[in-house]
Formats: structure tokens, C-alpha cells, sequence
């Protein structure tokens, strides 16, 4: 029993991190669409037709439909992994360079 248990107890604990991880992501990707929907809603809408057009998405007929159509690609091309990616990495780094030198030291040990 008690080594199935600790098993049991760890598997569980593995699982709530991981969750708690996924939902940490859905809310970066989030964060980086609605960035991106900002950036792309600040554009006039001849350069959104030449967006869509540089990305070969249909070019839509109006602004906003334009503005959806290149979140979408967004979203479906890999730029938010990546972005999200950036953003951890960045905050990882802010984690580390706050910690003294032993306690970098302990963590390479």
C-alpha cells in the first residue's frame, strides 16, 4: 500500500501542475491574439487587403472581416506558440536574474 498511495498522490500533483500550465498558456494565447487583433484593428483597411493578400487569405470585403481573417491565420500559423513561447522564456529570465548566485548555482547542481 503506502508506496501506491505516494504514486497515486505524485500522479495527481503531476496532473494539477500541468493543468494549471495549460490554463497559464490559454491565457498567454489569449493575451497575444487580442494584442495582434489591436495591432491589425489600428491599420487602415488598404494595408489589412495587402495583409491578407501577402499571407493568401481572401482579402474580405470589410475592415473588420479583414481584421478576423488575419487573426485567424494567427492563431492557425504557429505565431502564437511562438509568441507565448517568448513571453514564458522572458519570464523565466526575470525569475532567474532576481535570484542570488548560490541559489543559480543550486539550481544547475
Amino acid at each position: 500500500g503506502g508506496k501506491k498511495h505516494a504514486m497515486v498522490d505524485a500522479l495527481l500533483a503531476h496532473q494539477s501542475r500541468k493543468r494549471e500550465e495549460v490554463q497559464r498558456y490559454t491565457e498567454r494565447a489569449e493575451e497575444v491574439l487580442e494584442q495582434r487583433r489591436q495591432e491589425f484593428s489600428a491599420k487602415t483597411g488598404t494595408e489589412l487587403k495587402e495583409l491578407c493578400a501577402s499571407r493568401g487569405l481572401k482579402v474580405g470585403v470589410g475592415k473588420e472581416e479583414r481584421v478576423d481573417l488575419l487573426v485567424d491565420d494567427v492563431r492557425e500559423g504557429g505565431e502564437v506558440d511562438k509568441a507565448v513561447a517568448a513571453l514564458c522564456r522572458e519570464a523565466r529570465r526575470g525569475e532567474l536574474l532576481a535570484k542570488e548566485r548560490a541559489e543559480l548555482l543550486d539550481l544547475n547542481a
